[in-house]
């Protein structure tokens, strides 16, 4: 964990992903999020790019956006994006939908 937070207070751009299980982040993730609370006042400054994916439309993909809006802004960075992955459930699914052609154009305007 030492590492990732070294990663995370160098870098300028951050690109997180999470599918949702029963409408929030994966354990994953969240433990990870937990994880930061050492270094938490040294983790801002960042844009942050965010990536849900989820059997759901975006109205059942939200509250995970919003648990992650409120985390990174309360970190002190900046939310540049959301790229919703609607409707997606299995492996591979997500491939030549809308938001993999949204993730594509916004890793090229960073």
């Amino acid at each position: 964990m030492a590492e990732i937070l070294e990663k995370v207070q160098d870098s300028d751009v951050l690109v997180i992903a999470t599918p949702t299980y029963f409408l929030t982040m994966n354990g994953m993730l969240k433990t990870t999020i937990d994880r930061f609370l050492p270094k938490w006042q040294e983790l801002g400054g960042h844009d942050v790019y965010l990536i849900i994916t989820g059997h759901d439309s975006r109205s059942g993909l939200k509250l995970a956006g919003d648990e992650l809006r409120a985390i990174f802004e309360n970190l002190g960075n900046q939310i540049k994006g959301i790229i919703w992955g609607e409707n997606v459930w299995q492996k591979g699914e997500v491939l030549n939908t809308k938001a993999m052609d949204e993730a594509y154009h916004a890793g090229l305007g960073i």
